[in-house]
């Protein structure tokens, strides 16, 4: 993880207002649309502010202060510019709600086309709870709102059991590119980003993250996203790098994603984490992109491990970009460093998409010299009948791929296509061992190599790897309860069976009312384990 210990906020545009300076005893500001007036002194459930304005008033700097919204209560009427911080991490600041209903629904907040809360000044120790935040007036191409903006150097911020919908971000983290500004510790928990989405050609992200440091989006829910107008620059989480994005330590745990037009994890950062997800229905379920085309490195990703993922039906992502992508590489790792370690992931059914790869390997963008695809290591994975070959393409100008394995996987599949595939010979040196390797081809066309078919033996010696194990050694045997998949699953929570009836579930998820098992990492593990894990 990165530390910041050493950085002086000062008194600059870049520092903190507050925390800790505030009022020693806190107290509660309650808005109700319903029951509130604006002449209340908003200070006890009986006596309620109407608008968010006055509400927001209220709050102090530096204070343990806490904004509530009525439970089952609606505002037209963004949340607007955040200023305040709370008073320390474990005593920050808190925008929720109040009322004892289990059944109803959040507190919405409807904020037109515009940001739904915002964090445009320096602020830290602030919680966002159990809201509902919407860009109803959003219709794909007016503005670009986003439910929550952390446009600022901002600190210690939470934003967990909230549903945020309809618009071009879910939660995007901005800070403005000037030295020392950054947002860390972010921590995005147990939300439902839902309905994300933004003309073609534009972009749309469930969460985007730029100059973030040392935060988590973990055990959330994201479901359709870029699914009007569906685009290959609508992702569930977007993980900045180069000059002037620079990201480091993030982490994706147990999250859910269901319909990703784009990436469902598209990562350009270095030390970074995504394990446990589920993932269903995107057109390439991790890309991991070492090259982000704004900044630029001498060397790619470092040091990111992706792990116990489980990944399904696969997706196009419209009818002219063909995908059904398990895990797309390009530009990973340097001359010394670790590149991505993915272990243990579950691969199964390449669905409805026409150009199917459990992984795609490319060189750098632009190919230029130097080392630019070395050490991707990994070994444990899972793939069933995702019908479609692993792909690796090399350049023809830059130097060859380095030092990768691909170790104890079991690959079946009755599809007529090649196991592997290597687009030309120049020089790649891949490890295989210990492998379990079957396709539906001949078994002289299960493996090409710079435009021949080739025998696992021959392709093995090209790759400088004679040792390692044999196809058509696994069998449909090896994968215990291959029926499983989100349909069978959603009987198992009570749903009626079918993809649509368990999104339905997991949409449904709150803060007050959370079931672990419609979570990424539950959903993983049972899928998984039909599959031999």
């Amino acid at each position: 993880m990165v530390s910041f210990s050493q950085f002086s906020w000062g008194a600059t545009q870049g520092s903190f207002a507050g925390g800790g300076t505030g009022p020693v005893t806190p107290r509660n500001v309650y808005v109700s649309s319903s029951i509130g007036s604006d002449a209340n002194d908003g200070l006890t459930p009986l006596t309620p502010k109407a608008t968010l304005a006055a509400g927001k008033a209220l709050m102090r700097q530096g204070a343990e202060d806490a904004l509530l919204l009525l439970w089952n209560d609606e505002w037209t009427e963004a949340l607007g510019n955040w200023t305040t911080s709370g008073r320390s991490a474990i005593r920050p600041q808190r925008i929720g709600s109040y009322g004892l209903s289990l059944t109803g629904a959040r507190p919405k907040v409807k904020s037109g086309i515009s940001d739904g809360l915002r964090f445009s000044v320096p602020v830290q120790f602030v919680r966002v709870e159990d809201v509902r935040i919407s860009a109803h007036s959003y219709n794909g191409s007016a503005g670009t709102p986003a439910a929550v903006r952390i446009a600022e150097t901002a600190s210690d911020i939470t934003i967990t059991g909230c549903y945020l919908e309809n618009c071009a971000d879910g939660v995007r983290i901005d800070p403005p590119v000037v030295a020392l500004h950054v947002a860390q510790r972010i921590t995005i928990y147990r939300n439902v980003i839902a309905d994300i989405y933004a003309s073609v050609g534009n972009p749309a992200t469930g969460v985007y993250c730029a100059r973030t440091f040392n935060s988590s989006i973990n055990d959330n829910v994201f479901s359709k996203i870029g699914e009007v107008d569906p685009g290959v620059n609508h992702h569930g989480i977007l993980v900045r790098s180069g000059s002037s994005y620079n990201c480091s330590g993030v982490e994706t745990d147990g999250n859910l994603f269901l319909e990703v037009a784009g990436c469902a994890v598209l990562n350009r950062s270095s030390n970074f984490e995504a394990n446990n997800n589920m993932i269903s229905r995107a057109a390439i379920a991790f890309g991991m992109f070492g090259l982000d085309p704004v900044g630029g490195w001498a060397d790619g990703l470092a040091d990111v491990h992706s792990e116990r993922n489980c990944i399904t039906e696969g997706r196009d992502t419209n009818g002219s970009t063909p995908r059904g992508w398990g895990y797309a590489f390009e530009h990973c790792g340097g001359a010394t460093s670790t590149s991505v370690n993915w272990h243990n992931n579950c691969l199964v059914d390449s669905g409805a998409s026409t150009d199917p790869h459990p992984f795609i390997v490319y060189p750098a963008w632009p190919t230029t010299n130097g080392t630019r695809m070395q050490r991707l290591w990994t070994n444990g994975n899972r793939i069933y009948e995702w019908l479609g070959s692993c792909k690796i393409n090399e350049s023809a100008t830059a130097d060859p791929f380095r030092t990768h394995s691909f170790d104890q996987a079991k690959v079946y599949s009755t599809g007529s296509h090649y196991v592997f595939e290597h687009n030309l010979d120049n020089g790649s040196r891949w490890n295989v061992g210990a492998c379990h390797l079957l396709s539906g081809a001949a078994s002289g066309a299960r493996y090409r190599y710079n435009g021949s078919n080739e025998t696992q033996a021959a392709w093995k010696a090209h790759l400088g790897n004679a040792g390692g194990g044999d196809d058509e050694v696994v069998g449909a045997g090896d994968f215990p309860d291959a029926t499983r998949s989100i349909a069978t699953y959603d009987t198992v929570v009570g749903g009626s069976g079918t993809f649509a009836s368990f999104v339905t579930q997991a949409r449904a998820q709150s803060l007050r009312n959370w079931r672990p098992e419609l979570g990424g990492a539950a959903v993983a593990l049972w899928i998984s384990e039909g599959y031999g894990f």
